[in-house]
């Protein structure tokens, strides 16, 4: 069998959802995003810093928490039955957007960029897709 050749600049196609809190007497707000290479079957995520502002100390400790719990379930689970199972079961608190895709460069930039960014959105709304991480 020929063996395949993939340039090193080849787009591959990748799917995400971003992820909302829905907490008490606020406005749903856009929290993280979890993105999924279905062909490994491999997920990565990005959540806010810090919750401080957003929430009050024991909601906050909770999504603080949230960033490493969903990550050791992409990693027991693989990313697309976790995700299924984010869709299916999430609570009033959590809320996840419809799929999206997206092209990619590089999956693995993901897993190496640190996790201490803090998240920037548009207003919170499902509608309203624009967001970005800045440094």
């Amino acid at each position: 069998m020929p063996a395949t050749v993939v340039p090193i600049n080849a787009r591959r196609q990748g799917t995400y959802v971003l992820l909302e809190a829905a907490l008490p007497g606020r406005l749903p707000l856009n929290i993280g995003v979890l993105l999924i290479d279905p062909g490994s079957d491999r997920g990565w995520v990005r959540m806010r810093a810090r919750y401080h502002d957003l929430a009050g100390s024991e909601d906050a400790e909770v999504l603080e928490a949230l960033e490493e719990d969903i990550r050791r379930k992409l990693t027991e689970t693989g990313a697309e039955a976790y995700l299924r199972s984010l869709e299916d079961s999430l609570s009033n608190a959590l809320g996840v957007s419809e799929r999206q895709s997206v092209a990619v460069d590089a999956f693995s930039a993901w897993s190496t960029t640190s996790t201490t960014n803090t998240w920037k959105s548009s207003p919170s709304s499902r509608s309203a897709r624009m967001c970005r991480f800045t440094a």
